[in-house]
């Protein structure tokens, strides 16, 4: 199944574009929004954390129903390129042992666009959550995004579905829910239970820029997005088939919290963001898995040390789940079907799947635009958001202390090929979202 690369590429696209802008806008700061000050966490969309075992359950069967289509529509079918991993430094896959293939895992949720409620006349059969009309529908090999004509897919659901009915006037809203993924990693908690990850795994307005260039009927502020159906799979292993790539079971996630400078970022308007809110990208949750009642995640998996306001320019490893092509390109000889033999075309020159984990390691440095977070070369694209990064790693045990996670990239302006990669200096806010995630039960 071909994976909606196309919303991929434009999400890294856009923070591109905003970290960019931000070399220039540094002190543009949106009213209200103090990036220095520690502030408590936000919690976010609390009611759909899976919170009970029906609701664990819940979000298992949505990801592993329909013949796990949406589960599998996280991974990317290249057809007749396939996939092309780095035999590099800055993304190659892990071959080696080690306790990274344990705690480190996917994160899969649901994102849900929704448009502004409409309004029509009332109907007889018209009830408050009464669905209007629902539409399955998939990006093709062409990247349009056509009618599903098979259940594997049925990735992006369209739906209009009744909110209200009163004095003869029914108010419907319209919404589009699509799986995607990042990755993350579990850590060393009180609880027993908490991952990390990046705070557009959890709340991300540039998913609205993404799926509106790919349908191309958004409009900016117009559609609001909430995310939901959070589950962890430690150790995922997309070379296997069904049940078998989560080696150590389905976590839902019990609680999920950002940083509010990041809350910030996702609520302001557009024209006024605060691109430094781009340090805080930082997320963290609590999971349980409902088949074990009572056990803990790290009971299972162990975790990794986790610290705060580490020194720069280290030896770093970083880790993550990439599912999309790199940014730079090579040129095939090889014709998409359907074009003339002796067609050349260009694609990726790296053509992740998502299917293993992958890591970049060497040289970081303090970032010379967002200020704060870390740097370094490496070549992983969407899906390795969140994926953990360690100093003090060793490569042979596969631990080591994580102080960030991959947020966002943009190219290698001065080598000219390749990219680098960001991530959040985990300072004092990031603590704190820590100290209060890890204590809560989940």
């Amino acid at each position: 199944m071909r994976r909606t690369q196309e919303i991929v590429r434009t999400v890294w696209a856009a923070a591109l574009a905003l970290a960019v802008l931000g070399a220039g806008a540094g002190e543009v700061r949106a009213a209200g929004t103090d990036t220095a000050t520690v502030r408590p966490p936000v919690a976010v969309n609390q009611a759909s954390w899976a919170s009970s075992t029906d609701r664990q359950n819940a979000v298992i069967e949505y990801w592993t129903s329909e013949d796990m289509a949406l589960w599998n529509a996280n991974n990317t079918d290249y057809g007749v390129d396939g996939p092309n991993y780095s035999n590099l430094d800055e993304g190659r896959i892990w071959s080696r042992a080690g306790a990274v293939h344990q705690t480190i895992g996917r994160l899969y949720y649901r994102q849900t666009l929704a448009w502004p409620s409409k309004t029509r006349p009332s109907r007889p059969e018209d009830a408050i959550g009464a669905v209007d009309s629902t539409q399955w529908f998939h990006v093709d090999s062409t990247g349009a995004y056509v009618p599903a004509v098979t259940t594997a897919q049925h990735i992006f659901k369209d739906s209009t579905t009744v909110t209200a009915v009163a004095n003869g006037i029914t108010t419907t809203v319209r919404t589009v829910a699509y799986p995607t993924e990042c990755t993350a990693n579990a850590v060393d908690s009180a609880n027993g239970s908490t991952i990390l990850s990046a705070g557009h795994c959890v709340s991300n307005p540039l998913a609205v820029v993404a799926l509106g260039s790919l349908i191309g009927t958004i409009q900016k502020g117009s559609v609001s997005a909430t995310d939901d159906a959070w589950m962890f799979i430690p150790g995922y292993d997309g070379t296997k088939v069904g049940l078998a790539q989560a080696p150590y079971g389905l976590w839902p996630a019990t609680s999920a919290y950002t940083t509010a400078q990041w809350n910030d970022f996702t609520t302001l308007n557009p024209d006024t963001v605060n691109l430094s809110n781009f340090n805080y990208d930082v997320s963290a949750l609590t999971v349980a898995d409902p088949t074990r009642p009572g056990v803990r995640l790290t009971d299972v998996v162990g975790s990794q040390h986790v610290a705060f306001n580490q020194p720069y320019n280290q030896t770093m490893f970083a880790f993550g789940y990439p599912n999309a092509g790199s940014w730079d390109t090579v040129t095939t000889p090889v014709p998409a079907p359907g074009q003339e033999p002796g067609t050349t075309r260009e694609i990726s020159r790296y053509r992740y799947d998502g299917r293993q984990l992958v890591e970049c390691n060497g040289s970081t440095w303090k970032d010379f635009i967002l200020k704060t977070d870390y740097e370094m070369t490496c070549n992983m694209t969407g899906g390795a958001s969140g994926g953990p990064w360690f100093q003090d790693f060793d490569p042979v045990s596969g631990t080591g202390t994580q102080v960030g996670v991959s947020s966002t990239k943009y190219p290698n302006f001065v080598e000219g090929e390749g990219v680098w990669m960001i991530a959040p200096h985990f300072e004092d806010n990031d603590q704190l979202l820590y100290n209060t995630v890890q204590n809560l039960t989940p």
